[in-house]
């Protein structure tokens, strides 16, 4: 049998270390079974905190479950997400056209007109090579969101080379 640690409670498993203070706000629970007498345990939702309470001295004691990882902190948790950047394809700007059967075409913005935009493909094939560019030389179509079209173009980065 291994030696406990003397300021370790009997009612906690070996799987368990002793921490000065717990984060702020933990809801607890009973914890299920035969309570041990004049000690009141409760866990923290998640298993990963005990608290034990002596009932005649009211003296308490915190334990934390071993090799858990740090948490995130609530400012990191709670954070906005990012808005997603409007991406801009001006006239001589290179980009992606992803076409119906998953390829990756290389593009140059030729021609943006005020609600139109005109597309060539740089190579002539798709990143991978193995088909060439189907839509002749320039292929021209509406610039809104909800064009299937439209929402085929992708930035550089968004495939590396």
């Amino acid at each position: 049998m291994t030696a406990r640690p003397p300021n370790f409670h009997p009612t906690v498993k070996a799987d368990y270390e002793p921490v000065d203070s717990v984060p702020e706000g933990l809801k607890w629970k009973p914890a299920g079974g035969n309570p041990a007498k004049g000690h009141t345990v409760l866990l923290s939702f998640g298993n990963i905190y005990r608290l034990v309470r002596d009932r005649t001295t009211g003296e308490v004691q915190y334990f934390k479950l071993k090799d858990t990882p740090e948490k995130s902190p609530s400012e990191k948790i709670d954070a906005e997400p990012k808005k997603q950047e409007q991406i801009r394809y001006n006239t001589g700007k290179l980009c992606w056209f992803i076409d119906t059967g998953s390829r990756w075409f290389l593009c140059k913005v030729v021609e943006r007109k005020p609600n139109r935009i005109v597309l060539r493909s740089e190579t002539g094939w798709d990143a991978d090579k193995q088909a060439p560019w189907p839509y002749g030389e320039l292929l021209e179509f509406p610039c809104k969101e909800n064009n299937p079209l439209f929402c085929r173009l992708r930035p550089l980065k968004a495939r590396y080379r």
